[in-house]
């Protein structure tokens, strides 16, 4: 059993190789957010006590978690949760409020589209129903992969209430989520995300072209070939020396 960091650098009691797709993981999650509240928070979980979809500020809040979520590198997110981060939505410390039921995921989605994009990180919602007749929703985004594009926010979003202003969000820009806080990617960030996104070519294929060129009017009976070994990661061709070979 692995036990994930606390924000603190203190370890916690919640087992971080269950999924948070399971029955399993999320009573775990829950088990620990009750007991410690938003202490829990850390690179791979986010709380949000409530969610309402023509909320503005609601939805702001849950399009930063993901793509904060979503432009972490592999090695970072796979130490926890097979990779995936996840927002609890409708729980706290002391016990688990929940949320109305009725929000649907293409709901959400539909809401949340202008600010992640049409090709904008994956993610699910997972629910948890409680013997009150709420539910408290897991917004569970995907692993990042070697391939993942840079995820930018692609709308602008500015609280109306200055103690809210955390929470803005830029059109274009590239939020990371190194630890509990979501916020603007650094020089360095941004070509890490660069890498991750190449890195998919980084087993490219390679291949040797032989060009044969005539022979000369001269008369020789020698063809000339030149090797060339085109590399896809860089694009150009990397010219071999020239080699003669004579008829057999």
């Amino acid at each position: 059993t692995r036990l994930g960091p606390r924000c603190d650098g203190r370890t916690r009691d919640m087992d971080t190789d269950l999924s948070p797709r399971t029955a399993l993981g999320m009573g775990a999650i829950l088990a620990e957010i009750e007991a410690h509240g938003d202490a829990v928070e850390s690179d791979y979980l986010e709380l949000k006590s409530s969610l309402n979809l023509r909320d503005a500020l609601d939805l702001a809040k849950i399009a930063k978690f993901i793509l904060g979520a979503a432009n972490r590198g592999e090695a970072q997110a796979a130490a926890n949760f097979h990779g995936e981060a996840v927002m609890v939505i409708g729980a706290g410390r002391g016990e688990s409020v929940g949320i109305p039921r009725g929000i649907e995921e293409y709901q959400l989605r539909d809401k949340l589209r202008p600010y992640l994009g049409q090709h904008g990180p994956r993610f699910h919602v997972q629910r948890h129903f409680l013997a009150s007749g709420r539910e408290v929703l897991f917004v569970v985004v995907e692993a990042p992969k070697a391939g993942d594009p840079l995820f930018p926010c692609h709308k602008d979003f500015q609280p109306i209430n200055s103690d809210d202003r955390k929470h803005a969000l830029q059109d274009g820009a590239l939020y990371v989520r190194p630890g509990s806080n979501t916020r603007l990617a650094r020089a360095g960030e941004v070509l890490d995300l660069q890498e991750r996104y190449r890195s998919s070519t980084a087993q490219s294929v390679s291949a040797w072209v032989e060009v044969t060129a005539a022979p000369s009017s001269h008369g020789d009976r020698y063809l000339r070939r030149t090797i060339v070994h085109v590399d896809n990661q860089s694009d150009l061709p990397v010219l071999k020396r020239p080699e003669f070979v004579g008829d057999s």
